[in-house]
């Protein structure tokens, strides 16, 4: 992992963050160049935004690893809390990247180019973009309702999860494959696939422990 040795702080717009996810202070500065004709650093953006994309991708594959031929895995109390945790989580970080257009953690504050990133994630999920923003209400709903507050409606829907790690191993892909990007991700050495395989494959085994105890 590209990390600092001991946690740094930077000053940046009057503000201070924390540089223990970066593995260069001198890539800062680069970064902060390249990105000064927007609106936002990109410093800002970049820092906050690798928060989501990887504990994103992290507990879908905790959760999805918890079932099997639509059957939970471990007929316990703690472990289907746990599981359940898992998605709320989940959906919290996805909501943050692809839902709040002007919140920090939107992928449009941290991706190169934003119209090659969009034409991209439509065709990796063949999906057009109104389809997209559809499916991202549905993954929304269950956050607003079920999660962030506790409404009156009778039946909760789990929201199908396929696109939503789709599409943010799409985008972890998209900042990994570009060099001036890439060095704010930990673990970048490992593609999205490779990173949910081996989250997945832990989880898998912890169910497998929880199952004999």
């Amino acid at each position: 992992m590209s990390c600092l040795a001991e946690p740094r702080n930077i000053l940046v717009d009057g503000q201070i963050f924390d540089l223990a996810f970066s593995p260069s202070p001198a890539l800062w500065v680069e970064y902060s160049n390249w990105k000064a004709n927007r609106d936002r650093c990109g410093i800002v953006g970049t820092l906050i935004f690798i928060h989501p994309v990887q504990p994103c991708l992290r507990n879908i594959a905790f959760y999805r690893a918890g079932w099997k031929h639509n059957q939970f895995r471990v007929q316990r109390e703690f472990w289907k809390n746990a599981n359940s945790g898992c998605i709320d989580i989940a959906v919290l970080e996805w909501c943050k990247i692809f839902t709040e257009a002007r919140g920090k953690h939107h992928w449009s504050k941290s991706v190169p180019d934003e119209q090659a990133f969009r034409r991209g994630l439509c065709a990796h999920l063949g999906v057009t973009e109104p389809e997209f923003a559809s499916y991202g209400k549905t993954i929304k709903h269950y956050r607003d309702k079920f999660i962030a507050h506790l409404d009156e409606e009778p039946i909760m829907f789990i929201p199908r999860l396929r696109q939503a790690r789709r599409s943010v191993a799409f985008l972890y892909d998209f900042l990994r494959d570009d060099p001036t990007t890439a060095a704010f991700l930990p673990d970048a050495g490992k593609s999205a696939r490779e990173f949910y395989a081996s989250w997945y494959q832990h989880a898998a085994r912890e169910y497998l422990e929880g199952s004999k105890a």
